[in-house]
C-alpha cells in the first residue's frame, strides 16, 4: 500500500488494474492488493479473494467470498484511514522502520503512555517535524521531557491477564458454566498465541489469525471476539490499568456473518428410539436424557441438578447452576412424571 497520484481521467477515484499475477485496487490514491486464490473445504476447492490490509498498522490477510466483496471493503477501509484510524498509510517504507525501532524504545522506558496511542499519533508527528529530524530521535526526546498525564500502565503478560480476568469473573458471581467458557476460550488462545505477549502488544490481526489456527466457525469467532473485547475492558479498568481505555484489538476484529438454519426437531418415534436404546446400552443416561427432553433444561444444567431441587410440580434450578446466572422454575410435565 503506497501514497501516489491519481492518473485524471473519469474515473480518478477507483481503478482497476494487474500487476504481476494480483489485482491492485486503486481507492482515492491509495493501492489495496488483492490476491485470489483457492480453498479446499468439505465441498470441495473454493475461489477466495485476500485483501492485504495495513489499517491495524500490521499486515494482514481479509478473506472474501468475491472480488466484488473484497473491493466492497476497501470502500469500507479507506474512509476510516483517512479520518486517522491507520495512519500507517502516511508514512514511507523508512519512516515505518523507525517507528519500529521507537517503539522497543518505548517498550524499554516504561512510559505512562500506551503504545495505541503513540503508534495513532504517528504520522501527525512525522507531518510536524517537516523532515527536520528523524521519528526515531524525536521520540528518544519526548520520552526524556515528557512524563504524560496518565496513569502509568501495568505490562501484563496476555496469559497472566487471561488467569487474573478469570478469577474476577468468577468472584463477580457468574456462573460457573459461563466462567468456564471463557476459561476455556482464553486457554485455547494462549496456545496459539506468540508465548510471552503482552496484552498491549496484540493486534487484531493476530487475533484473527489465532482464530484461523484454532478452526473455529463464525459464530464462535464472533463470541471469542466479545471475549476479547470485555477482557480488554476489563484490563483499563484496573488500578493500574493494564492497558490505556482507547486501546481494544478486539473492536477491530471482523465480525463474522452467520447463516442460520432451520432446526430439525426430534420426532416422537426417534425420541422412542432413543431412549430405549439408552435404557439398554446406558441406564445411567437415563435420567439426564429425560430431563433435558422433557424439562428443557441444558445438559450442563441437568448434570448439576440435585433431587432436593426436584418437586413434586417443579424443578427449581439455582442461578448458580444455570448458565445464564439466572434461577428458573421448571414445571414438570406429565409425560415426565411417569
Amino acid at each position: 500500500m503506497k501514497q501516489f497520484q491519481p492518473v485524471q481521467t473519469e474515473k480518478t477515484l477507483f481503478l482497476v488494474h494487474m500487476k504481476h499475477g494480483k489485482i491492485v485496487y486503486n481507492a482515492d490514491g491509495v493501492e489495496f492488493s488483492i490476491y485470489e486464490t483457492n480453498k479446499s473445504i468439505k465441498s470441495g476447492p473454493t475461489k477466495y479473494w485476500l485483501l492485504e490490509d495495513y489499517s491495524t498498522g500490521k499486515r494482514r490477510l481479509l478473506n472474501n467470498q468475491s472480488e466484488k466483496a473484497a473491493k466492497r471493503r476497501v470502500d469500507k477501509i479507506r474512509p476510516s484511514m483517512a479520518k486517522g484510524q491507520a495512519n500507517r498509510m502516511a508514512l514511507t517504507h523508512g519512516q515505518w522502520q523507525e517507528v519500529c525501532m521507537a517503539l522497543e524504545v518505548v517498550r524499554s522506558h516504561g512510559s505512562r503512555e500506551s503504545l495505541g496511542s503513540a503508534i495513532r499519533s504517528w504520522s501527525e508527528s512525522a507531518a510536524i517535524l517537516g523532515g527536520r529530524t528523524t521519528l526515531f530521535d524525536a521520540a528518544k526526546f519526548y520520552l526524556s521531557n515528557h512524563t504524560g498525564d496518565a496513569p502509568p500502565l501495568k505490562h501484563t503478560r496476555f496469559a497472566d491477564a487471561a488467569t487474573i480476568y478469570h478469577t474476577f469473573k468468577l468472584k463477580s458471581g457468574n456462573s460457573d458454566s459461563h466462567c468456564s467458557n471463557i476459561k476455556c476460550r482464553l486457554d485455547r488462545l494462549v496456545k496459539v498465541l506468540p508465548a510471552g505477549v503482552l496484552l498491549d502488544e496484540l493486534t487484531a490481526g493476530q487475533f484473527e489469525s489465532a482464530a484461523s489456527q484454532l478452526g473455529i466457525g463464525g459464530k464462535t469467532c464472533n463470541e471469542y471476539r466479545l471475549v476479547l473485547s470485555n477482557l480488554y475492558k476489563w484490563a483499563a479498568k484496573q488500578n493500574p490499568p493494564l492497558v490505556s481505555k482507547d486501546f481494544n484489538p478486539a473492536n477491530e476484529m471482523d465480525r463474522r456473518k452467520v447463516q442460520h438454519q432451520e432446526v430439525e426437531y426430534l420426532r416422537v418415534a426417534d425420541l422412542k428410539k432413543m431412549l430405549a436404546g439408552v435404557q439398554a446400552e446406558r441406564p445411567d443416561l437415563l435420567l439426564l436424557m429425560v430431563l433435558v427432553c422433557f424439562a428443557g433444561l441444558r445438559p450442563s444444567e441437568a448434570v448439576r441438578i440435585d433431587w432436593a431441587e426436584i418437586g413434586v410440580d417443579y424443578i427449581r434450578l439455582p442461578g448458580k447452576k444455570s448458565k445464564t446466572g439466572y434461577s428458573r422454575q421448571i414445571s414438570i410435565p406429565n409425560n415426565l412424571k411417569k
